[in-house]
């Protein structure tokens, strides 16, 4: 289920984010972690089953969004009104800049003017989930709302 296995990956990142250790043994200082929980929700289409728990995973405070899409065409999903997701596409791209032009360019260059949007019915089953924890009260929390909220 997509609560078990997100749980699981979140435990397992708890211990290894908190138990490793230097070479003098002492316990060493919590470094940030991004966790990417890879997911099939589904055979060969997604199941609208995972939908609520999949779409309150963007609520969280932790959330960097999630990355999926269409076959053979990957997007990253930063959020969603109702049931259609809010992407940018990380294929757009632009002519590559020459060192002296980098005074003179402006920066609107490198936005978009408008997100894509993606009914929750096309996207591919395979997904990752993506969290970012700074501290270990972010971790913390993190845990929390996913047994509370999301499961």
């Amino acid at each position: 289920s997509l609560c078990g296995r997100t749980l699981h990956a979140a435990a397992l990142v708890e211990s290894l984010a908190r138990g490793a250790h230097s070479q003098d043994t002492q316990p060493a200082s919590f470094r940030p972690v991004l966790l990417l929980i890879p997911l099939r929700l589904g055979l060969d289409s997604f199941e609208m089953r995972y939908a609520q728990p999949l779409l309150s995973c963007f609520s969280l405070p932790q959330s960097v969004g999630m990355i999926g899409g269409k076959p053979r065409h990957a997007l990253w999903f930063i959020g969603h009104r109702d049931n259609r997701l809010i992407y940018l596409d990380p294929h757009t791209t632009q002519p590559a800049l020459q060192l002296s032009e980098f005074g003179s360019i402006p920066d609107s260059t490198y936005h978009k003017e408008a997100c894509g949007r993606m009914r929750l019915t096309e996207l591919d089953p395979s997904i990752a989930v993506g969290f970012l924890c700074k501290t270990p009260d972010d971790l913390n929390d993190l845990f929390r709302r996913l047994k509370e909220d999301i499961c």
